[in-house]
């Protein structure tokens, strides 16, 4: 996705983006557990993912702390009820997009990806 789509993308449906990076970082951290963790189960849920990877020594604080951001605002995307909406502006999208380059950027950097 090159700027400009990114930044159309990012006006006029954050959600969408907030949904899609969630989904990113899900995938990232499925491989990174699947890569490293002996006794992975497939049934994890992204929550316990984390979990296995942080309290195991293969993810930083500053990792979970990345991708939980993420997955925290990407629940709120894609499961708020009616009743409950979150409208998400485009500053929200700016905070999980960093947020998702400087977890992959993290994961680069401690040898993960």
């Amino acid at each position: 996705i090159d700027s400009i789509t990114f930044i159309k993308l990012l006006e006029v449906d954050p959600d969408a983006l907030i949904a899609k990076a969630r989904k990113v970082s899900e995938h990232i951290v499925k491989r990174i557990a699947q890569n490293t963790l002996t006794h992975f189960n497939t049934r994890w849920s992204f929550s316990d993912n984390i979990k296995q990877l942080y309290d195991n020594g293969i993810i930083t604080n500053k990792i979970r702390s990345y991708v939980d951001t993420i997955r925290l605002f990407g629940n709120m995307a894609a499961h708020s009820s009616i009743d409950d909406a979150v409208q998400f502006t485009i500053e929200d999208g700016i905070v999980v997009s960093n947020a998702l380059i400087l977890f992959i950027l993290e994961c680069i950097k401690n040898e993960l990806l």
